[in-house]
């Protein structure tokens, strides 16, 4: 008898495309699936909705001021 386990995802990072935290959650969350196919995956994402916390704001202020 297989039980289903349920998994929460919580992201919070404002970066979306290049956050190397939902990368390694990604690749977690893939292995985890690939090994125990009874897995329920509840998302949240804790950055959606932040309206000046974006990937454009992140990006600004990794760059050099004098290039902003």
């Amino acid at each position: 008898m297989s039980s289903t386990f349920r998994l929460l995802r919580i992201d919070s990072s404002g970066r979306t495309s290049e956050s190397s935290t939902r990368t390694l959650t990604d690749d977690l969350v893939d292995a985890l699936q690939d090994r125990h196919h009874n897995i329920n995956v509840v998302r949240r994402d804790l950055a959606s909705g932040v309206p000046f916390v974006e990937q454009g704001w992140i990006d600004a202020n990794f760059t050099p001021e004098e290039d902003r």
